[in-house]
């Protein structure tokens, strides 16, 4: 440190002395500049005196007398006489200059033999050693430590050995290391006569293996719990994404092998495929899940409550107690039921809201119910009319697209047309099923996503009868909370889903009518298949 700060300090006095040098240097060239112009312009202004004594006497028409040609001939000679010192360097005005130039080039020449460390003196060495000890201590204390954090230098060894370990570990698994050597001898004893030899040889390391891997990282991991005692705890992230469980099994039996080290404990997030694999486990074939997990820890979807108050905590966080009493419960019921008690997708349709307003304020409950009802109406919109199917299934479904009233506020029967779209739908897949030699199993994967479709618009529609266009409380929390359940059993049953419709209340602004009653479908088996069934996240 007391290098550094005696380099800075001897670079800093080193480009102040070289400013300084400049300075003069570039004060020597101006005085020059400067003599060269005054002694321009002096010639000029005398040869312009010149031809004005001329022009008065020519003007004059008559002879001089002889006191007027002695004064005539005398500023005559004494205007040459300045013109010719001008111009060989003899005038006032050249030893003027010569004495400027002198007392710059003595302080130049000064500058120039000056030494380190006293450019501003001998009184300075003692504001250096002052400065240098004060530098020394405010680095020692607080510049090195912050130094070395941000370029994540730690002061401990063991620490930084670890992370030289890391690297090298890292670069391993990179890139593939090639060594190579060449050895050889060249002979030639005569101009005519020559004879060389070459040995070479190159050696390229081996692809690390399954086990070779596994204990290189068995060994990293020891090494990290030797550096920071106690428990590690890594977590393995985005398994649930992969959809062949298949996969999932071949994934884990690559890695099991590794995960069996003392003091580590893992975190891993699975689907509810393996979930359901490992809730198995009593059973007499033992699988892989059963044998790589010590508990599974199932996270439930969110309920109404919990929903409102993520987002009332959101609010909070951005308002005054004062406007806290104006939230729209309404409005967050809204969203919380269009998110199916998904927490990411209760976020995002938040966002969305939020963001649709100009103001800082939500939108009310109807606008929040158009905004969000826009979005999954087209997604359905676009995946319905891009699936195949017979006419039959087509023409059940596809027409309740183009109604107008679908996502207005107008009052209209498109209920109850959704409800008798899902009766023809199931009636159309009992008598399928049946009797499959009659149509494929193509149509019958349609029918039963369109009636999917079908049930998440009747859905949506019961939200906006009962939750989004009625006055917020009691009843409609309870509403709110079937309906959530409703839209989170529906990637697994549309015949549950429909039965948990059953059970709601009626109420809303539209009168008794508006919301017509729900007939409970014959409870079976809808056995999707995997490629068109959702996963509750």
């Amino acid at each position: 440190m007391m290098v550094l700060t005696i380099g800075a300090l001897s670079f800093y006095q080193w480009s102040k002395l070289q400013s300084e040098i400049g300075s003069v240097t570039r004060s020597l060239s101006e005085t020059q500049v400067e003599y060269d112009q005054s002694v321009q312009h002096r010639i000029e202004e005398d040869r312009s005196q010149l031809t004005r004594l001329y022009r008065e006497v020519e003007a004059n028409n008559k002879p001089l007398s002889e006191t007027t040609d002695k004064r005539f001939l005398g500023r005559k000679k004494e205007i040459e006489d300045d013109i010719t010192a001008l111009e060989n360097d003899t005038s006032p005005l050249k030893t003027h200059f010569d004495n400027a130039m002198k007392r710059r080039i003595a302080v130049l020449t000064e500058l120039q033999n000056t030494k380190f460390p006293w450019i501003s003196g001998r009184q300075s060495f003692l504001a250096l050693i002052v400065c240098l000890t004060t530098i020394a201590i405010v680095g020692a204390f607080i510049i090195m430590p912050s130094f070395l954090s941000i370029f994540g230098i730690r002061l401990n060894p063991t620490e930084r050995g670890l992370l030289i370990y890391s690297e090298r570990l890292a670069l391993k698994l990179d890139y593939e290391l090639t060594r190579s050597s060449e050895r050889g001898f060249e002979l030639s004893p005569t101009s005519w006569l020559k004879g060389g030899s070459k040995l070479s040889s190159e050696e390229r390391a081996r692809g690390l293996s399954l086990p070779e891997l596994t204990a290189s990282y068995i060994e990293f991991v020891s090494n990290v719990l030797r550096v920071f005692p106690g428990k590690l705890l890594i977590c393995i992230d985005e398994l649930d994404k992969v959809t062949d469980i298949e996969h999932v099994r071949f994934i884990l039996r690559e890695i099991k092998g590794a995960l069996y080290v003392k003091g580590t404990f893992y975190v891993v997030s699975i689907s509810n495929d393996a979930l359901r694999s490992f809730e198995g486990r009593m059973g007499d074939q033992r699988d892989i899940f059963e044998s790589t997990f010590d508990d599974v820890f199932a996270v439930r979807p969110l309920d109404i409550e919990t929903c409102l108050e993520i987002l009332t905590n959101r609010i909070a966080h951005g308002k005054s107690s004062d406007e806290m009493t104006a939230i729209k419960l309404d409005t967050l019921a809204t969203i919380s039921v269009f998110s199916g008690g998904n927490a990411r997708d209760l976020v995002r349709g938040f966002r969305e809201c939020a963001l649709s307003s100009d103001t800082a304020e939500l939108p009310a409950a109807r606008d929040a119910w158009k905004i969000l009802f826009d979005r999954r109406f087209d997604a359905i919109n676009d995946r319905a009319r891009a699936a195949g199917g017979s006419a039959e299934v087509r023409s059940c479904f596809i027409p309740l697209l183009d109604l107008e009233t679908l996502g207005s506020d107008t009052e209209g029967n498109e209920l109850v047309r959704l409800q008798n779209c899902c009766k023809k739908l199931n009636q159309y897949i009992d008598r399928t099923t049946s009797d499959l030699h009659t149509s494929s199993g193509d149509d019958v994967a349609v029918a039963r996503r369109f009636l999917r479709y079908a049930v998440e618009l009747e859905i949506l529609l019961q939200a906006r009868e009962r939750v989004s266009f009625t006055a917020y409380g009691e009843e409609v929390r309870k509403d709110a909370a079937l309906i959530i359940s409703a839209y989170q059993i529906l990637p697994f049953s549309t015949a549950d889903a429909e039965s948990i419709l059953c059970n709601l209340g009626r109420h809303g602004t539209r009168g008794e009518d508006a919301a017509p009653t729900i007939t409970a479908p014959t409870v079976r088996s809808l056995d999707r298949p995997l490629a068109d069934r959702g996963t509750i996240a």
